[in-house]
């Protein structure tokens, strides 16, 4: 890259969604955030911004697991797995926070 660039960790915006936002499909949108923090960790060239990136996408890995868990019959073992799978990411992300991660 060769412009200057700023990363920072605060929501820059918010964002409406309900039923009639033009996209009710969160999973595709996560899909692009996945896409777009995958190709900025090749171009980074300092190690703190590729992990960074590297979190944010374990994050959005998490986001769509628990919009296809919605999508899931919660009696099936599909559904499970993903439940345990956010449940779990729920507490490592909070002793990473309590790290100072």
């Amino acid at each position: 890259m060769k412009s200057e660039l700023v990363a920072v960790r605060e929501p820059l915006c918010s964002v409406r969604t309900h039923d009639e936002h033009y996209s009710g499909d969160r999973i595709s949108g996560q899909l692009d955030w996945m896409q777009l923090y995958e190709k900025m960790e090749k171009l980074v060239s300092s190690a703190s911004l590729r992990s960074c990136c590297r979190r944010e996408r374990a994050q959005i890995s998490l986001r769509i697991a628990a919009g296809q868990s919605r999508a899931c019959d919660p009696s099936s073992r599909s559904y499970r797995g993903l439940e345990l799978l956010v449940d779990s990411s729920t507490m490592l992300d909070s002793a990473a926070f309590s790290a100072g991660g």
